[in-house]
């Protein structure tokens, strides 16, 4: 049984992988947008640009998380790290 549900917890992560795929590259376009493009002082229109880009940014990592926040929410077992142990871990000093 335990095998039958990692392949289905391996089946979902590689479709919201696949989901998320063009929100990962426009991230990665994005980044590249959001850097100053001349050294020294940005001109008013390199200001708007950078701002904008940054806005976008923001838009698409809340899209991001919320995907991801999405399918953990709709995922039937919980897969958080220290879910099973009730947050305790081996190497964790709290018992």
């Amino acid at each position: 049984m335990a095998a039958a549900a990692e392949v289905e917890e391996a089946v979902a992560e590689a479709q919201l992988k696949d989901a998320n795929a063009d929100r990962f590259k426009l991230l990665d376009s994005l980044k590249q947008d959001a850097k100053p493009r001349t050294s020294g002082d940005p001109s008013v229109q390199e200001m708007a640009r950078l701002a904008i880009a940054k806005d976008a940014l923001q838009g698409v990592i809340r899209d991001i998380r919320s995907s991801y926040d999405d399918a953990a929410a709709s995922s039937p077992t919980e897969t958080l790290p220290g879910a099973a142990t009730g947050g305790r871990h081996s190497w964790s000093t709290r018992q």
